[in-house]
């Protein structure tokens, strides 16, 4: 998700689950400061 952030939108008309631990680590990823930091909080 973090290297291609569209990715989530290319699964057509199928439901995508994201765990919640995955989400989780989004958020503390985009706390820092680094290019990965911001592609996590652009995706949440």
């Amino acid at each position: 998700m973090l290297h291609d952030p569209q990715s989530v939108f290319k699964f057509e008309d199928n439901n995508l689950a994201i765990p919640v631990e995955v989400l989780e680590e989004l958020d503390t990823i985009k706390g820092e400061r680094s290019k990965l930091a911001e592609l996590a909080a652009d995706l949440l």
